[in-house]
């Protein structure tokens, strides 16, 4: 018989293989972390991206059903309408450009999204397009940014009169709609010899009163509808921030108008900046906020979503 040995030989791993193996799995780790990251980041990026296209084709829709069920505009009227036979020259000024003034306005500022090397550049505030049905009012990103806002006053009944925002430490709307025949809200923007009002030197917070008409005579209406700009997407917060209506063309027979259109949707975070020429979206080592500090370069942009939208459409050519 062969004698056992008592000195057993224990077989394992040694301390460089055991150091190798965890170098590996870790390594294995990290980047199964990092595609997982860059997988959710593209996920994200494409979510705030559909939510932006998504109200965006919505709005396109909206603009250009309201557009093609509106009634002919009869230019020659409103502009004998609001415009004194006094003013001679303004009326025909009015109709030269067939009362663009009283369909389309918007008030510009100057953005204080600074860029570095650059200068301040002008945005929009706010608007108003009036179809002869229905009423856009609108604040851009930028007005709600620096504190000039439409108002909207209005009565559903006898009685109730109500504002949109409701109470002063509300949040400005962003894209309101309702009925307006008369044109009554844009008139309100142009001032008796057919210029724009300069809100620079009014308040902040001009107010659009539907409560009268032009005449003097009640007008009650449903509540104004809101709500365009609500994504499912529950990150992406969308806001306008511009809107723009082409000078319309006519038929001179049938009085049917033609209107383009153009605005920009994006997300109010991120970093969006519509203002800085190049990627909107990716700040460079060029951007600085307004206290100097860079953007911020981290998660924030795949929440950041932009694009241009553009859309035509006539007029009905008849009476509502």
């Amino acid at each position: 018989m062969k004698k056992l040995n008592n000195r057993q030989t224990k077989k394992g791993f040694t301390l460089v293989e055991v150091t190798l193996v965890t170098a590996f799995v870790s390594m294995l780790v990290i980047a199964i972390a990092l595609i997982f990251t860059q997988i959710s980041a593209i996920f994200q990026k494409g979510l705030t991206l559909k939510a932006v296209n998504s109200v965006g084709r919505n709005l396109v829709s909206e603009f250009t059903t309201t557009i093609n069920s509106a009634p002919s505009i009869d230019s020659v009227s409103l502009c004998n309408m609001y415009i004194s036979e006094s003013e001679s020259t303004k009326r025909n000024e009015c109709k030269h450009e067939g009362a663009f003034r009283y369909l389309y306005n918007e008030r510009l500022g100057m953005s204080r999204e600074t860029v570095k090397g650059g200068e301040d550049k002008t945005v929009q505030y706010f608007g108003a397009f009036c179809t002869g049905h229905y009423t856009y009012l609108w604040n851009t990103y930028y007005g709600i940014k620096e504190g000039y806002t439409l108002r909207l006053k209005y009565k559903t009944d006898e009685s109730n009169e109500h504002t949109l925002p409701e109470g002063p430490n509300d949040s400005p709307f962003q894209l309101v709609r309702f009925v307006d025949r008369n044109y009554n809200a844009c008139t309100q923007l142009i001032d008796q010899s057919y210029k724009v009002k300069n809100f620079w030197n009014d308040e902040q917070h001009p107010e659009i009163d539907m409560t009268i008409l032009a005449n003097g005579a009640p007008y009650y209406m449903s509540a104004p509808q809101e709500g365009f700009l609500e994504s499912s997407e529950s990150n992406a917060n969308l806001d306008l921030y511009e809107f723009v209506i082409f000078p319309a063309s006519q038929d001179a027979v049938t009085l049917r108008a033609f209107f383009a259109g153009t605005f920009i949707l994006a997300t109010n975070n991120g970093t969006v900046n519509i203002v800085r020429g190049g990627e909107y979206c990716d700040p460079t080592s060029n951007g600085v906020d307004t206290s100097g500090n860079l953007f911020d370069l981290g998660s924030g942009f795949n929440y950041c979503g932009i694009n241009k939208f553009n859309f035509a459409a006539r007029t009905a050519g008849s009476s509502i």
